[in-house]
């Protein structure tokens, strides 16, 4: 579907959204994330990130998209240019299901979500109205995902990519751990925990995907990410700052 690679790929920041803490989790601050940008840049390569009065992220703006957040009882509703996914949470406040909607006579494609004990995804099944369409399996080990399988069912795609993480950084917030979000920089907290590392490297196979490197400010937290993209020719790398605002 639309967003289903998106999904899969390289993937994405984690922000907090109104989740409760684990006692026992380093992550979780009263710092939000406010800006990524791209070294030198103004503009484009901008993307902001603002709050409502309860600290639930409310949008995240670009020069080129926009993207929206409703809150209802049980619910989360994504407006994103021109489509819509809604999400419903169970009593744990995780993602039970979502429907994604854009526009008459469009297929309805929607997805079940399963988690293990520890409250990480390991299984989202998708159907095409109504139809079983595709599927996504999540290895977990150390507190992190080290496998994702995508399976389209109606075809013969197998898309596996596999994960590796640096062992001396984890996530002091729930930003940067590159899994499970989408647009490049957004974790989404209903579903499921983070990883526990930073990313480090993606790969499909024998093929290296992607390299990524951090510099940590003096309290820990992240003031830049460099991102080498290793399947191009030749492979080129992209920095980019952060800014964040703490209580």
């Amino acid at each position: 579907m639309k967003n289903c690679r998106a999904y899969l790929a390289v993937i994405a920041t984690v922000i907090i959204i109104g989740c409760s803490p684990d006692s026992d989790d380093p992550i979780y601050t009263d710092c939000q994330l406010t800006r990524i940008m791209q070294a030198g840049d103004t503009s484009f390569f901008s993307t902001r990130f603002y709050y409502n009065a309860s600290g639930l992220l409310s949008q995240i703006r670009a020069s080129n998209y926009q993207v929206d957040f409703t809150y209802e009882p049980n619910k989360v509703i994504k407006h994103d240019q021109g489509y819509q996914i809604e999400f419903t949470l169970g009593p744990d406040s995780l993602a039970v299901s979502s429907v994604q909607y854009t526009g008459p006579g469009d297929p309805v494609y929607s997805v079940n979500y399963h988690y293990n004990a520890e409250k990480y995804l390991v299984k989202a099944v998708g159907y095409l109205d109504g139809v079983l369409w595709d599927s996504t399996m999540y290895t977990i080990n150390n507190g992190n995902v080290t496998q994702t399988r995508w399976h389209q069912h109606n075809g013969v795609v197998d898309i596996v990519n596999d994960y590796s993480y640096h062992t001396d950084k984890t996530a002091k917030l729930w930003i940067y751990t590159k899994l499970g979000g989408d647009y490049g920089y957004f974790y989404y907290p209903w579903m499921g925990r983070p990883n526990k590392n930073l990313l480090k490297g993606q790969k499909q196979g024998t093929f290296e995907m992607s390299d990524y490197q951090y510099q940590l400010d003096a309290s820990g937290f992240i003031a830049k990410i460099i991102y080498t993209s290793l399947d191009s020719a030749p492979p080129y790398s992209v920095e980019q700052a952060t800014e964040h605002s703490c209580k």
